[in-house]
């Protein structure tokens, strides 16, 4: 029997079936296309459509140019592409995780769900190549925190501890008559004094838990400034390597630099030297390598940025577990990307059992050690709030 890869996803269309996982079908097509190509099967599942009768799941397959509804056996191995960071608390999902790790024999990538900005910085600030920057970030415990770090960094951004897609995120600057406010999500720019400040900033540490970072002086083109995305996957040998890579440049008036609030994709030869780009590359395997090492589950791919400074040094500020791959099928780009989870999805099927076991055991010791770790940040915060 071929192989069988499952993505597993969530229903985000409307009642034409046309875009039936939203912007990510696109996708998808690519997905099942480079499947079929190297010899596989393929389809795409929702968490409630596990535990049918005759051991049979409800999926949706790619054929001639339509999505196809029908009844299928549990693939050997699963893609998580679930786009909804909210699903990941709820018990019934958890379960069902469960169940696809029994089904599969651990064979899930990407399993680990959305990143935590503060897991990934707790887990990279000691073990990053030494040329390479890590900006200075603590979890918010307090307004007054806020006021003190903005003093003494003199640019400081605020940012949720779960957030995604540039939302939510504030520039503060400490200016001589008090504070410069901006915001990702609206272009105005407030001046404010502590005392409306410290108002502000509790109405918005009462919502959701943020990370203060210390501000970076990024480098400009065409003075637009700009990030570093560098998507890594791993290979059909189970290896890191460099899918794409691109700057982006932050749209006129906007403090952030994610394509979803207007920034452009721009080829990274244009940008940086040779050299750069070669240590770049290099600094983007080693926090792959990391990463990969330290957190929990099977990684298969990471959306990493990083940002270029006004004195030529490199910062790295997150990684990514879900990449946000909104591209056309027919792109080069995405049909490469395609190729490669499929790929590397076959390899995890020719894995023995020990593979997945080991695993298994380092994700249950990583999860209990992050579970100490947030609880340690949070229970602070709501003590000193």
């Amino acid at each position: 029997m071929k192989p069988i890869l499952g993505i597993l996803s969530v229903w985000q269309g409307d009642e034409s079936k046309d875009r039936p996982f939203g912007l990510q079908t696109s996708f998808f097509e690519a997905i099942h296309k480079a499947a079929y190509s190297l010899g596989i099967g393929c389809y795409v599942f929702f968490p409630q459509d596990l535990g049918n009768t005759n051991g049979k799941l409800r999926a949706y397959s790619f054929q001639g140019n339509t999505w196809i509804e029908s009844f299928v056996p549990f693939p050997h191995v699963v893609y998580d592409r679930i786009p909804l960071r909210s699903l990941e608390t709820d018990p019934d999902y958890i379960n069902f995780k469960r169940s696809i790790l029994k089904y599969t024999g651990g064979r899930m990538f990407n399993r680990t769900g959305f990143f935590s900005k503060w897991q990934i910085y707790s887990q990279c600030k000691k073990d990053l190549p030494k040329d390479l920057l890590l900006p200075k970030t603590e979890m918010v415990v307090k307004a007054q925190s806020v006021i003190r770090r903005a003093s003494d960094w003199e640019e400081v951004w605020l940012k949720p501890d779960a957030g995604s897609l540039g939302r939510g995120v504030y520039r503060l600057v400490k200016e001589p008559f008090g504070f410069t406010l901006e915001s990702s999500d609206h272009s105005s720019m407030d001046q404010l004094g502590e005392t409306e400040l410290v108002s502000f900033l509790k109405e918005l540490l009462s919502t959701e838990h943020y990370l203060i970072q210390q501000g970076i002086s990024r480098a400009e083109y065409n003075r637009h400034p700009f990030d570093i995305r560098i998507l890594v996957q791993k290979n059909g040998n189970g290896k890191f390597v460099i899918t794409n890579q691109f700057a982006r440049l932050a749209a006129h008036g906007q403090i952030v630099s994610n394509i979803h609030a207007g920034a452009n994709g721009h080829p990274l030869k244009d940008l940086l030297t040779q050299a750069e780009r070669s240590t770049l590359r290099k600094h983007a395997l080693a926090c792959a390598h990391h990463l990969d090492s330290v957190l929990p589950g099977t990684i298969g791919e990471l959306g990493l940025d990083m940002i270029l400074d006004r004195n030529r040094r490199f910062w790295f500020l997150e990684a990514n577990a879900k990449p946000f791959l909104k591209m056309e099928e027919a792109d080069p780009r995405s049909q490469k990307i395609a190729k490669r989870i499929v790929e590397f999805a076959i390899y995890l099927c020719k894995q023995p059992p020990k593979y997945t076991s080991n695993l298994l055991k380092k994700e249950r010791k990583n999860r209990q050690r992050k579970k100490l770790l947030l609880d340690q940040d949070r229970s602070s915060i709501r003590t000193l709030r």
